[in-house]
Formats: C-alpha cells, sequence, structure tokens
C-alpha cells in the first residue's frame, strides 16, 4: 500500500510529473488519511484504532518520504451511535505508540441536529487532544452539512431554507470559535444533490447539496457565498 501511496504523492504532489508542463499547477498539498475509520462500514469487520494507527503511521512516512512538505490529515471521524463514538476512539488512536507524529492535522464530521450538539461534540474532541498534550495541533471539519430534502424524519433534513439557516448558524459559530479551538478550515457537504443510490446510514446525504442534482442553486449556496466573502482568509470549501 505504502508503494502505491507513494507514487500518488510523486504524480500529484509538490513537483509531480503530473503537473511538468502544465500552465496551471495545483498540487495536492493534504492528504487524508481514510475516511470515518470509526464506522463498520469504512473500518471491517469492527473499527480498531490499533489497526488504524498503523496504517496512519505507514501513510505519513510514504507521504513524507517523498514530499516532507505535504500535511499529513487524520481521518474525518463520524460523529455516529454505530461503530465507536468519536471520543473513546479519538483516545485510544492517542494511547497508541508513536501515533501523535503521523499527523499534522485533526478531522472531525460533527453531524447534528442542533447547532448547540455540534459545537458541543468540536469541544470534545479539542478536550481530548489537549488532555494527550495536543494543544496546538489544527482541527479541520472536513464534513458538516444538512439536507433540503429527504425522510422528514431524519434529524438533518431542515429543508431548503432549513439547510441554508443551519449553514449560515454553524459556520458563523465555527468561525467566532476558530482561534479558541484552532479550526483552520471547514468544509460543506455536499456540492450538488446525488442522482445514485444512498448508503443506508445517510438518508440525508442525497439532498445535502448545495446545489439540486440538475444544477439549480439552493438558498444555502447563496448563504454560502455570503460567507464566504464577508470570511476572507479563512479557508471554506
Amino acid at each position: 500500500m505504502e508503494i502505491v501511496l507513494a507514487g500518488l504523492v510523486r504524480r500529484y504532489g509538490h513537483g509531480g510529473s503530473f503537473w511538468t508542463d502544465r500552465a496551471s499547477r495545483e498540487p495536492i498539498e493534504t492528504w487524508q488519511i481514510w475516511n470515518e475509520p470509526n464506522l463498520p462500514i469504512y473500518w471491517r469487520p469492527r473499527p480498531a484504532p490499533g489497526d488504524y494507527a498503523t496504517l496512519l503511521r505507514i501513510s505519513a512516512a510514504a507521504v513524507r518520504g517523498v514530499d516532507p512538505r505535504a500535511e499529513v490529515m487524520l481521518a474525518g471521524l463520524a460523529a455516529t451511535r454505530r461503530g465507536i463514538p468519536v471520543e473513546p476512539f479519538l483516545a485510544r488512536l492517542y494511547a497508541e505508540h508513536a501515533t501523535r507524529p503521523a499527523f499534522d492535522t485533526a478531522a472531525l464530521h460533527p453531524y447534528a441536529a442542533r447547532i448547540g450538539t455540534l459545537l458541543r461534540r468540536v469541544e470534545r474532541v479539542r478536550d481530548i487532544m489537549r488532555a494527550f498534550g495536543d494543544r496546538r495541533t489544527p482541527l479541520a471539519i472536513t464534513e458538516l452539512g444538512w439536507a433540503s430534502a429527504g425522510p422528514r424524519s431524519h434529524a438533518l433534513v431542515k429543508g431548503p431554507l432549513g439547510q441554508a439557516r443551519m449553514l449560515r448558524r454553524s459556520f458563523s459559530s465555527l468561525r467566532r470559535k476558530r482561534r479558541a479551538w484552532s479550526l483552520d478550515r471547514v468544509n460543506w457537504f455536499a456540492w450538488e444533490d446525488s442522482t445514485g443510490s444512498v448508503e443506508s446510514i445517510c438518508d440525508f446525504c442525497r439532498f445535502a447539496g448545495l446545489f439540486t442534482s440538475n444544477g439549480r442553486a439552493k438558498p444555502a449556496w447563496r448563504a454560502f457565498r455570503r460567507l464566504a466573502r464577508a470570511n476572507r482568509g479563512w479557508e471554506w470549501r
């Protein structure tokens, strides 16, 4: 696996062969290692912090061996009742030998029905990081979102105007906490609604886009643009 990852960095990272003779160069600067390993669907047959720690160390060595300037990011941990909750998974990960030097940025997917719950989830993660002496490491919110349509009983389905409202409130709240929690980016999920099948664990995902599947802008897109203009200098995605 490390050979494949090193090959990807050689092709797409800083100085990568893919960018040779291209007028526009946008090398991959951040390599996020896996996605939501605390969920069984992404780490079979069951989540294992020790095994993920091994993958992280091997991957970090492969990336940095080719591109010392690259940022290695922890997998986004999912706020969920399935698998292993974020807090015990992260604590067990820190307890593994040599895990901390293997990543430059931690990552979280703090999906929540309410803004207060979202903020508490981020704060608990920062508390764990501080408890393990990792106060200064940046924390990225690499997935965050609500849906404009979908099952009405789903807590993350808010309707078109509700989706825009939650986007405004969440991004503004996180912006105010940026320095206290060392937040360096927030990524919205997703750009456009999906027309494909939806995983059973993610009933809201199909309609979480800023645009509909036929390209029509939702109220959330307009809210996103206003926030981006008002907060230039911070990384909104």
